[in-house]
């Protein structure tokens, strides 16, 4: 049953508004164009700056929860600065993610996020030596039920016990245990006690060899030798080989001593052009 209202002279400023017996039901219409009206709900404007103050409020709200897991995971050779810079970072993108009409409450969301952020951290940037990312995986997983499994057993469990908790094979088990070396690195320079049970100086495990220098100018000086006459050659030999005195040299080679100081002096000066030219070729 259908209620119509009167219409006046000018239907073209009137709506005329129909309406059944059920009062949940009601439709406008344009009686120039007999089209329903969309009667949208009003828009509401949000103010950016109203959302950003609300996200900040909410991380403020739940410090604590970076401090939590900052003491969770303090022992784990990561310094705490670190690690509540990274839990931070974590809130942050929690408080812009969160959805409320996902029906949980932020703090459950905020808690996973930061602890999934920061196991992730220990799994990407904190192994000196890096093993495969089950390894690191199952080796997370070991030092988790280690715990959980002592308390429950009231002892270290076994390598079958924890084999079987996280129903892994034997050889897995042992490469994830062994993986757990990897963490951290033994420092070359390092200190090591004595019979008295006091430490030696730091001392290094080895030293750059300066033989490797020796040997590169004997051969930048032989290639330049070459180059020289045969009787500069000899006198340079006869000078810095066998340590002759140039008096020796010139009775020898049958050349008074001023006239080998001559030869020896340009023959010295040759071979600095040639070394000149070698090293300047290699630069």
């Amino acid at each position: 049953m259908v209620a119509t209202m009167p219409v006046p002279d000018h239907p073209s400023s009137v709506l005329v508004e129909l309406t059944d017996l059920s009062p949940e039901r009601s439709t406008a219409i344009d009686l120039r164009s007999s089209k329903p009206l969309s009667l949208s709900p009003p828009v509401v404007e949000v103010d950016a700056c109203d959302v950003r103050e609300g996200r900040n409020q909410m991380v403020m709200d739940h410090l604590d929860c970076v401090e939590r897991f900052v003491r969770k995971y303090v022992h784990r050779g990561v310094s705490p600065d670190d690690l509540r810079q990274t839990a931070m970072l974590a809130l942050v993108e929690a408080a812009e993610r969160f959805d409320p009409d996902h029906g949980s409450e932020f703090r459950s969301f905020a808690s996973a996020t930061i602890d999934g952020t920061i196991k992730r951290y220990f799994r990407d940037r904190t192994w000196n030596v890096r093993p495969p990312r089950a390894t690191q995986e199952l080796h997370l997983r070991v030092r988790n039920a280690e715990e959980r499994l002592s308390q429950e057993l009231g002892h270290r469990p076994t390598m079958e016990q924890f084999a079987a908790h996280l129903d892994t094979g034997m050889d897995s088990l042992l490469e994830a245990m062994e993986a757990g070396m990897a963490y951290g690195a033994v420092p070359v320079e390092m200190s090591a006690p004595d019979c008295d049970g006091e430490a030696f100086e730091p001392y290094w495990m080895g030293e750059a060899d300066r033989g490797f220098a020796q040997v590169e100018a004997r051969e930048v000086l032989h290639d330049a030798i070459e180059k020289l006459g045969d009787r500069d050659q000899e006198v340079i030999r006869l000078r810095f080989v066998e340590r002759l005195s140039q008096r020796e040299i010139g009775d020898r080679l049958g050349m008074t001593q001023s006239y080998l100081s001559r030869v020896l002096r340009r023959a010295l000066a040759n071979l600095r052009a040639e070394i000149g030219e070698i090293y300047e070729s290699v630069a």
